[in-house]
Formats: structure tokens, sequence, C-alpha cells
């Protein structure tokens, strides 16, 4: 099994996140799928912002074989020693990576669509 791995928030980061990872998360998924890859697709929502839906829960609704990891404000704070940064992309990558129950895993960003190339290769099996 594949794991994808893609981090965000509920802040709409660059204007328009939220259409970016569902357009991209559902390309890729029905790519894989189409390509017969058993996969899963996991979110890592860090910080989310109070008073806004989180992502992870639409995510986990539109997305095929999606899961959903939240590190919440509390773990953030304790986490973060700059106030400035509501954000740790790194850290929330490591949190979902965690999680994963695949033989290999693809830790991306959200915006990023698989090639027919790509999910060919991964097709093919033979991963190391």
């Amino acid at each position: 099994m594949l794991t994808i791995v893609v981090v965000g928030r509920n802040d709409d980061y660059g204007r328009d996140f939220r259409e970016r990872l569902f357009r991209t998360a559902l390309h890729n998924s029905a790519f894989l799928q189409f390509s017969g890859i058993d996969f899963e697709y996991i979110l890592g929502e860090w910080n989310p912002l109070p008073g806004r839906p989180p992502l992870s829960e639409e995510f986990v609704a539109r997305v095929p074989n999606a899961r959903a990891v939240i590190i919440p404000p509390e773990l953030h704070r304790k986490y973060s020693l700059n106030p400035q940064m509501p954000f740790h992309e790194m850290a929330a990558k490591n949190a979902a990576l965690r999680r994963a129950r695949g033989d290999h895993v693809i830790v991306t960003n959200a915006d990023i669509l698989f090639s027919e190339a790509i999910v060919q290769r991964l097709a093919a099996g033979g991963l190391r």
C-alpha cells in the first residue's frame, strides 16, 4: 500500500488553499484508483483556526481512502517558540507520517499533481 501525506490548515493560505488541496487530492486519488494502486491519503491539519470548520472533516468526506490528523492549537503552543509562526509544515508532515500505514510513503505538498508517468511507475511496483 502507498501512503500520500499532505498538510495544511483552514486559513486559506495563498487565497485559494482549500480549492487547490481538494482539486489536487481528487485528481491524484482518481489517477491512483484508475491505476489499481492501493493507497491512503493523509491530511495533517496543523493548528486549525477557531471559528472555521476544519479542513480534515471535508477532506475525509470527499477524498477516497482519506484519513486526517489534527494537531491542535494546544500542541502548537507547546511546540512553537515563535508566535509569528502559526503553521509548522515539517512538524505537521512528521505527525501525519507517523500514522502512515503504507509500505511506501510520498510526502508532498498539498497542490502537487501526480503525472501519468509517476503513477505508471508506482503501478509497476518494484519500489524500494
